[in-house]
């Protein structure tokens, strides 16, 4: 049995902490997935139970007992995006999409174009990279803690965008996940980094820059 995982107040916390412009929002995912065990098809062995566009704090805690349930219910997990997305830009993507899928024919696919632009599109200006550190077998909680540290310190070693308000270091956050934790960052160079990870003798990690943190996962 796994336990519970809650970011709610934690993501509510640091991704509001700056606010949003206007027509910007968060994008939140409730998903089954293949790898939970789930009989997913499709090629991505998802399966989207609902999506939302958060625009405050308050609506990200307002919607937490409803997505408890849908996660619960179905088995499935909740993700937010960390980088923030435009309703204008996903108009675009959308419309582009649509376009696209009416040419060949795909008509069954229009009811979930606008959550397919919203995992594509982001503000450029405000892009962070999710960096998934996972607990290595027989590693201690206190191994992987300082494991998790130097990768941090590695990551603002590298060359890359920083932030003045955060004494010019490119992390952001961390997020605790069912295997381990995701360093939120500012976006820098994957190549320098994986180059120190070999040079270093470190396990390799991935680095994702455009996916979703985890914001709910139920007791399994």
């Amino acid at each position: 049995m796994t336990a519970t995982v809650d970011n709610f107040d934690l993501l509510a916390k640091k991704l509001f902490k700056t606010p949003l412009a206007d027509g910007e929002f968060y994008f939140v995912q409730v998903l089954v997935r293949g790898k939970d065990g789930n009989q997913v098809s499709g090629n991505n062995k998802n399966r989207l139970v609902r999506f939302y566009c958060v625009k405050s704090a308050e609506k990200l805690l307002e919607l937490k007992p409803e997505i408890e349930v849908l996660c619960k219910l179905h088995n499935a997990r909740a993700y937010i995006h960390p980088t923030p997305r435009s309703e204008k830009e996903v108009a675009a993507v959308m419309m582009e999409e649509a376009m696209h899928e009416f040419v060949v024919c795909n008509y069954h696919v229009f009811r979930r174009l606008y959550s397919t632009a919203c995992g594509k599109s982001y503000v450029q200006a405000k892009k962070l990279f999710v960096v998934d550190v996972d607990k290595l077998p027989d590693e201690s909680a206190s191994d992987f803690c300082a494991r998790f540290d130097r990768l941090a310190d590695i990551v603002e070693g590298c060359r890359g965008k920083t932030d003045p308000a955060r004494q010019n270091r490119k992390a952001v956050m961390s997020v605790p996940t069912k295997s381990g934790a995701h360093l939120i960052t500012l976006p820098f160079d994957v190549g320098q980094f994986q180059t120190v990870l070999r040079e270093r003798g470190l396990p390799a990690v991935d680095v994702h820059k455009n996916n979703p943190t985890v914001l709910f996962k139920p007791e399994l």
